[in-house]
């Protein structure tokens, strides 16, 4: 039975929508024409204002019209039933509300954008006005399992939402091809941290569809994947203020293709990470059951410091606590101010053999600043706390026996990184185009002999970019802060 927690009273719905019934190293430069691959201007949206105002709950098949602005004025909840939005359509949080898009468990929505016209979640403000943190995000609550008692709580606006079941391949839907802007305030009074990204996936199963979203200016974190099993692709989460890419509450499944860049002109809140996996956020049992265990390949994690100095409370590229595991390969981690792989002492025991044992192998860490690339445990604090072999550096830098990790590369051997200067430009600049594919590079050859069951895709490379780009074809907006999407 799906579980839902709905306000005791019926609330009107102010929609005036049409409701229908209807998700080895690569030294030569071998990347094709960067002029021709190159990350494109976002092609403009544009639809009619003002927006048409959404409220309360949604009870009956709704379709978000093209050529259309839609705003959300506090919480609007979509219950047992199907949201369509079609592609084109701009939808606003109102900043004086927290606006939030919730959809239940026992619901759905059908979000497909495209990359010529993809959907767009931004803020209500004037356009040069927009902040981050202006309004709450999109919650999508599902019916898989997380370690909760399959009952996550999650307080929005003073109400709270219930995810969590136990269908493991259940689906939300499908939300591809979209945009999330200056979202990330979190919950308001009496939330926490499981309400505070700009998009939270909340035990999803793993038939939802997500795939192209971008994430930009969040006010705290980017995306939160709360227990479930849903799986991600091709992700952009750019100068969010905390960390981009929270895991947690037994979170198991696949995410391929997901990049974290933070600028050096970002001022982040302090603590702000790339990618932090933790088996709780809130203080629980930190040996809850099902234990987070995501697989990621092919992830690019940039601080600040890539483009010079960044603020030091960019801190580190993956941050595992709270009893946290997960399999990492092929990844890039770059430009943070104190590691780029950080393990707090009560997961070091997680990087011995088991059913949940911390897998880091052929990933490239190179840090730019005095900054390291993996925390430096004392063998003493390694052994004590029953980590992998005498060392840390034995474990991250070993030969694969037992469970050594293999294939690592660092810094000393990364004289050039291969990704393009434009990530360093000045995004709203009348004359910039982003360059999001590699070029001339140390990097190492990616490995996939761990997937033998062919789950993921096999590029050549390491990270989220390789000869074309997934973002190249200009569903992105690099400056969402002037976008007038009104015509």
């Amino acid at each position: 039975m799906k579980r839902k927690n709905l306000m005791a009273a019926a609330v009107m719905v102010f929609i005036a929508v049409v409701a229908v019934l209807s998700c080895n190293k690569q030294k030569q430069n071998d990347y094709g024409d960067m002029n021709e691959t190159a990350g494109k201007k976002a092609k403009a949206v544009s639809v009619s204002c003002p927006p048409i105002v959404l409220s309360g709950t949604i009870s009956t098949p709704t379709t978000l019209l093209a050529g259309n602005a839609y705003l959300l004025r506090g919480n609007v909840v979509v219950n047992n039933t199907t949201l369509t939005i079609q592609p084109g359509v701009v939808i606003q949080g109102e900043k004086a509300t927290n606006g939030a898009l919730i959809v239940l468990p026992n619901a759905s929505i059908n979000a497909t954008g495209t990359s010529t016209n993809p959907i767009i979640f931004t803020s209500n403000q004037n356009p040069g006005s927009r902040a981050a943190g202006d309004w709450a995000g999109v919650y999508l609550l599902g019916n898989a399992p997380n370690n909760q008692g399959n009952a996550l709580a999650i307080q929005i606006n003073g109400a709270s939402f219930t995810a969590g079941g136990s269908s493991a391949a259940s689906s939300v839907g499908t939300f591809k091809y979209v945009q999330i802007h200056f979202a990330g305030k979190g919950g308001g009074s009496g939330s926490d941290r499981r309400s505070e990204s700009s998009l939270v996936l909340a035990s999803l199963g793993s038939a939802s569809t997500l795939d192209h979203i971008q994430i930009s200016n969040s006010g705290l974190d980017g995306i939160g994947v709360l227990g479930g099993s849903v799986n991600l692709k091709n992700i952009l989460s750019m100068n969010t203020k905390r960390s981009d890419f929270v895991m947690s509450y037994g979170y198991i499944g696949r995410s391929q293709y997901l990049s974290g860049i933070k600028q050096n002109t970002l001022s982040p809140l302090s603590l702000a990470n790339g990618m932090e996996i933790q088996n709780v956020l809130l203080g629980e049992p930190a040996n809850a059951i099902p234990r987070t265990y995501p697989v990621v390949s092919n992830t690019t994690l940039m601080g600040g410091n890539y483009c010079g100095q960044g603020n030091g409370n960019i801190q580190d590229g993956v941050f595992f606590a709270a009893n946290g595991s997960a399999k990492i390969y092929n990844s890039v981690i770059t430009a943070f101010n104190r590691h780029g792989l950080n393990l707090s002492n009560d997961v070091i025991a997680n990087t011995t053999t088991g059913g949940f044992q911390l897998k880091f192998s052929y990933n490239s860490l190179r840090n730019l600043s005095a900054a390291t690339d993996f925390r430096t445990i004392t063998n003493t604090d390694w052994v004590t706390n029953s980590g992998c072999g005498a060392s840390m550096v034995s474990w991250i830098a070993g030969s694969g026996l037992g469970c050594q990790q293999i294939g690592n590369q660092f810094s000393a051997d990364i004289s050039t990184l291969g990704y393009n200067s434009s990530f360093c430009g000045n995004f709203c600049s009348s004359s910039f185009t982003p360059n999001f594919t590699l070029g001339l590079t140390d990097l190492d050859n990616s490995d996939f002999t761990w997937d033998s069951a062919g789950l993921f895709e096999h590029p050549t490379y390491r990270g989220a970019y390789g000869a074309t780009s997934w973002v190249s074809n200009g569903w992105v907006d690099m400056c969402p802060l002037n976008t007038n999407y009104c015509v």
